[in-house]
């Protein structure tokens, strides 16, 4: 499955740039998209050492940066295997593309509308 224009690995990384996520978070986020295919496309197999190992993070902080990837829409595991995801509704500041840093929280999906009254 080939990624939907402006949806490749490129672009993923991008995006996971400008994040709020901590900087050490967006560190093992590009290691482990180095490895991976286009989201979504072929997971990367790193375990925790090797992310440990490529990003000089301990551990402990390689699973707590994992889980604030995963819990915020920018990673999926199965099988052993880490993906890349797109998460909710980016903010773009126009036709260049470029991710609006001032917008909203990139790294939470946007919440749903609300109902009608």
């Amino acid at each position: 499955m080939t990624a939907a224009a402006g949806q490749d690995r490129l672009s993923w990384q991008k995006r996971l740039t400008w994040s709020t996520l901590p900087p050490g978070a967006r560190l093992a986020g590009l290691v482990i998209s180095l490895y991976a295919g286009d989201p979504p496309g072929q997971g990367a197999w790193l375990s925790v050492a090797d992310l440990g190992r490529l990003t000089g993070l301990s551990h402990p902080t390689v699973r707590r940066y994992l889980r604030m990837l995963t819990e915020a829409g920018w990673l999926h595991t199965d099988r052993g295997a880490m993906f890349l995801d797109w998460p909710g509704e980016l903010q773009f500041a126009g036709e260049g593309g470029h991710l609006d840093p001032g917008g909203p929280d990139v790294t939470r999906p946007a919440p749903a509308p609300a109902a009608a009254p």
